[in-house]
């Protein structure tokens, strides 16, 4: 077991992602968007689709 990994140790996933060990151990909370059925709700799908492509390597 490593007592003290170099986080800016490059690791590749086998689909191809290269990322320093410092990302990949990175936590973010969980991110849940609820919107209504409705029109109203509709306007904030655009703004849940930024939120995802900013978490969604998590």
């Amino acid at each position: 077991m490593a007592q003290n990994p170099d986080p800016t140790l490059k690791i590749t996933s086998l689909n191809g992602a290269t990322r320093t060990l410092d990302d990949w151990t990175t936590m973010f909370h969980l991110c849940l968007v609820v919107l209504p059925d409705r029109p109203e709700g509709a306007m904030w799908i655009p703004v849940a689709r930024r939120i995802f492509q900013v978490l969604g390597d998590a």
